[in-house]
């Protein structure tokens, strides 16, 4: 594997500056004059580079706090937009926006677990009550079941972490679904 040099760091992650380029285009598609295909081909790019890491996940930890606050203060900028009391300052605050950032932040977990990444979250009391409103009006029959990831009322159990019962049956731990 390759190793790159970003700043005064050597890294195997080579294509940090291609998904940091990527992520400028997905947070903000009208600063970069992008277009809602481009926009959905940079998100289907970030996940693609992001899933070669799956047998080395290790190799994102350098830079999953850069590329953490990138997401996440795009997407709590849009959520304070729309259901907190921050006034819009940028036209792009939407829904799709949104999405097309918690489909990277799912991506992220799906290779560097969501233990890593949840710590890289706000942990503050004001976002609370604008992301609990956010989720809540997800439409559940979305196509974007990213956004919704475990909300489903019709979803599979392949998302959750299965263990076996001492009689050797599967069983959920911690699903909000399980019966």
């Amino acid at each position: 594997m390759a190793t790159n040099t970003v700043g005064n760091t050597s890294t195997f992650f080579t294509e940090l500056p291609i998904v940091l380029a990527h992520l400028a285009t997905i947070t903000s598609p009208s600063l970069s004059s992008a277009s809602p295909a481009t926009v959905t081909a940079a998100v289907a790019a970030t996940c693609d580079i992001l899933d070669r890491y799956l047998e080395s996940p290790t190799l994102l930890d350098p830079h999953l706090e850069d590329l953490m606050t990138v997401l996440v203060s795009k997407a709590s900028t849009i959520i304070h937009t729309l259901y907190g009391d921050t006034p819009p300052t940028e036209p792009d605050t939407t829904m799709p926006t949104l999405h097309n950032i918690l489909t990277c932040i799912h991506s992220l977990c799906k290779v560097r677990g969501y233990k890593t990444v949840v710590k890289l979250f706000t942990h503050e009391a004001a976002d609370l009550e604008p992301t609990l409103a956010a989720l809540r009006d997800l439409d559940p029959k979305a196509k974007e079941w990213e956004s919704r990831y475990g909300h489903s009322s019709k979803h599979t159990h392949h998302h959750h972490t299965l263990t076996r019962t001492r009689t050797g049956t599967p069983s959920s731990f911690g699903c909000p679904c399980s019966p």
